[in-house]
């Protein structure tokens, strides 16, 4: 990527981070954001937060 970011890093932290405002109460519509911006990030239905 143009900052030098693994592709695979990239993925697993904003994967990490919508499963925690999902956790917190983000709600389908922050969820289907999450979706457009990266939908290899996760399926709605998780609750898996991150331990950070």
């Amino acid at each position: 990527m143009a900052a030098g970011i693994d592709p695979a890093v990239a993925l697993q932290s904003f994967t990490e981070l919508r499963a925690e405002v999902r956790a917190r109460g983000g709600g389908d519509v922050i969820d289907a954001l999450f979706e457009e911006l990266l939908p290899d990030s996760g399926a709605v239905g998780g609750n898996e937060a991150s331990p950070v």
